[in-house]
């Protein structure tokens, strides 16, 4: 990572660039094969003002890797707090979800996403979140995250159907 600040520089991303984050998720699920057939019809809209209502509300940030000299954003990463069953439970009561953990293929492996994840987990901690959760998608996340400190869990799944689940939509990578 050493020089890394030399070539790239992050930044929050405004509410105005939500779009932003929803453009670099739709390529994460592209190169992932996540089909749109698996997603609800209207699933951008319904994120678009998920997201709008969570930022607003102050439970959402992303940040975002631009090149020194280029205006193109090429890495994002996002959090977004969250207070669902059974977490809420616990003190504080609510927890860091890490979402759209994306660097695109021409800037992989120059640590700009373990830095995406600092500028998050920053956030999270000044919100007073004290835990950090994620959905790995692939050997390469899992090895990111893992040299980032993350440890897989208890969490189990299983299809009351018989066809995929959403894990191994996402493990198939």
């Amino acid at each position: 990572m050493s020089g890394l600040a030399d070539h790239y520089y992050i930044r929050e991303i405004t509410e105005e660039e939500l779009p932003l984050a929803l453009d670099f998720r739709q390529r994460m699920f592209s190169e992932m094969g996540v089909s749109d057939e698996v997603l609800i019809s209207d699933s951008k809209q319904i994120l678009q003002e998920m997201y709008s209502r969570e930022f607003g509300a102050g439970r959402l940030r992303h940040y975002v890797a631009y090149p020194t000299d280029s205006l193109v954003p090429v890495a994002i990463c996002g959090a977004l707090i969250k207070d669902d069953f059974p977490y809420f439970l616990f003190r504080p009561g609510s927890y860091g979800w890490i979402v759209d953990v994306y660097t695109v293929p021409e800037h992989r492996g120059k640590g700009l996403a373990k830095v995406l994840l600092t500028h998050t987990h920053d956030w999270l901690i000044s919100k007073g979140i004290l835990e950090a959760k994620l959905i790995a998608s692939g050997k390469e996340a899992r090895r990111l995250y893992e040299r980032s400190g993350y440890a897989a869990t208890w969490e189990m799944t299983l299809s009351l159907t018989g066809g995929a689940t959403f894990n191994s939509i996402i493990d198939e990578r």
